[in-house]
Formats: structure tokens, sequence, C-alpha cells
């Protein structure tokens, strides 16, 4: 079937996605608006019904989301995480030595540096696709990385975490203040011009995310993001995720897929233990530090620590930083990684 173009593959894909997290929220599954709609898309997707995103979508979704988790940034939550920065250093440092994983399982499938490293590294997306095309690797591969990655932890993780909660839990859910979106809107909506424009990482997600904490916690503002707004941004992030897969990526890269899901289990699967076991140590939650280092997406794990209450600010600290880290250590990695695998390469009896 030849996808739907326009207006009509726009109006498709949103009421697939619609239709999914309405299924979803009935069903009382975790995170609905974004895993429902995130299944429903993609399953019509790979059926070859193929609608298309709706244009700048997913990126009004992290505004509104970056926003909301921006709120949980009061005065007291960032005294807290100014008190454990150094912890919060010691997480990112566990979710890029978890990017090895992914670098060895891709490494065995014979796939060229640049390609294995730029998917392997838990950045931005389409930051890591820019950096592969430049230095020769397989951009399509890695945006097929990438995806893969985020779509099993958007599926994978909030299931996980909420059957971790006894029964009938509520967590605490802050009031709306609809003065204090009215302040912090606009600044946020500055905050994403101003980030594209000096061309930061992320810019709908970091630059508001920044300054609307700036403002909360300068000001020790205290609200929510209601309903109206979340689970709408959470269909645009879950419509705008299943867009990424269609029919043909089964077809013509069936092994890198495989491997790829393979190295992100392995890599959630030692952010898991990692976590307990720090969180052991620490006697700390799990489940703020499992959230934590888990390798991307920012967006969708904070929206999970959101829902079960727990560590919002916390999980969002160290996504940040982690997202910052990086971006600053991707080139200079990428050589030693490059030299590493021409050494390797010298060494094999093969």
């Amino acid at each position: 079937m030849a996808p739907l173009t326009g207006v009509g593959g726009v109006l498709l894909t949103l009421i697939t996605g619609t239709g999914g997290a309405l299924l979803a929220q009935w069903v009382d599954a975790p995170l609905p608006w974004l895993n429902g709609a995130l299944v429903a898309v993609m399953l019509t997707r790979f059926s070859g019904l193929v609608g298309a995103e709706l244009p700048g979508g997913r990126k009004l979704g992290l505004l509104l989301i970056s926003t909301g988790i921006a709120l949980h940034f009061n005065a007291a939550v960032v005294a807290a995480i100014s008190a454990d920065f150094l912890l919060v250093l010691l997480g990112v440092c566990l979710t890029l030595a978890m990017a090895f994983i992914g670098m060895l399982v891709l490494t065995r499938g014979g796939y060229d540096p640049a390609t294995v490293f730029f998917a392997s590294m838990p950045g931005g997306a389409s930051e890591m696709v820019d950096l592969a095309g430049q230095h020769g690797g397989r951009e399509d591969l890695v945006a097929l990385a990438h995806s893969l990655r985020i779509t099993l932890i958007v599926l994978a993780v909030p299931a996980f975490c909420f059957s971790l909660l006894p029964p009938g839990y509520q967590p605490f859910a802050a009031g709306v203040d609809t003065l204090v979106l009215a302040l912090v809107l606009p600044p946020a909506m500055l905050a994403v011009w101003l980030g594209q424009r000096w061309r930061l990482p992320s810019p709908w997600m970091l630059a508001p995310l920044v300054v609307v904490a700036a403002i909360t916690a300068t000001f020790d503002l205290h609200s929510g993001m209601p309903d109206w707004l979340r689970n709408p941004a959470q269909l645009l992030i879950g419509c705008a995720l299943g867009c990424r897969f269609n029919r043909t990526q089964l077809r013509y890269a069936p092994r890198f897929a495989g491997l790829s899901m393979l190295a992100s289990v392995l890599a959630m699967a030692a952010a898991a233990v990692l976590a307990w076991l720090l969180a052991s140590q620490l006697g700390a939650p799990w489940i703020p530090w499992m959230l934590g280092i888990m390798p991307g997406g920012i967006a969708e794990l904070t929206l999970t620590a959101e829902m079960v209450g727990q560590g919002v600010a916390f999980v969002t600290a160290l996504q940040v930083v982690r997202l910052v880290a990086v971006m600053l250590v991707a080139r200079p990695g990428f050589r030693l990684f490059t030299i590493y695998s021409h050494r390797s390469k010298r060494r094999s009896p093969l």
C-alpha cells in the first residue's frame, strides 16, 4: 500500500495513536498515552498501512513534557540534588560504561567502527546520527539502533517499575497552579528558540528544562502539569516514536536490528543490576537509580519517574548530565575507539 502523506497521513497517525492510547488506558497499562500510541502506530506501519508524523509534533510534546518535569525542581529539591552531585556524576559514568556492551556486540557483527560507536553511545539520536555521518558511518543503521533502544526502554521499563509498586499505590501529585503555568511557558518557548539558534543539543527538551527548572528553584514554585496537557504531549511523542519504523527495516537490516536489540536488552539488564547494587550500598531507593542510569531517552525515563512518584528531579539530573557528557566525550571517545579497533584487527588471527 502506498504511504499516505499530507493531512490524510497525519490524521491516520493521530487516530491510530489516540485509539491505541485509549485502549492502553482502558487496560490500565503504564504510561498509556505514550506506550499505547507507540505500539498502535508502530504496528500499523509494520502492517503496511503507513501514515505520516505530525510536523513538529514530537517537538511540541518534548516542550510540554520538559516544562512539566522542570516544575519538580523547587528550592528544596535543587538543594538535595546539589548535595548528591558526586553521586550524579557516578551514575553518569556507569551509563557511559554500559555503552561498551553495545560496542562489543555490534563489533562482532563486523560493522564499521563509526556505526558501532555512535549506535552504542547513549546520546541524543539525531546528534549521534549526525556524528556517524561525519565520520563515515551508516546513518540509517545508527538511527535504527537508537530507535530500537528507546522503544524497548519505553515498552519494558515503565511496566517493570509499575510491577514493583504495591497494589493500590498512588504517587503524590502536585496541584496545578495555572498562574505558575502562565509564568513558565513563555520562557520555555523562548528557551527553545534560543536553543535552536545556538544549535544546542536537544533544544526542545534541554533548553526549556534548564530554564524552567531555574525559574522554579529561584521562586520556589509549586505546581504540576495538568493531564489535559501531559496526555496529548505523551501522545505526540508516542506517535513520533512509532513513525520511526516501517516494513523495509525488517528486510534490509534484520541482523543489525537483532544485534542492536540484544545490546539494548543487555544494557538495560546491566543498568538494573548496577542500580540495585549501588542503591543497596547507599540505602537509597532502587527505582530512581535504575531510571537514572538507563541509557536514554530523557523524556521517557523522567515521565516514568513522574508516574511512579519517585526521584523525578534526581532521574532528570542524571539523564541531563549524561546527555551533556556524551556530547563532550563522543568525538575524543571515537578516536580512541578507532585506535582500539585497528589494534584488535591486527591482533586477530582472522
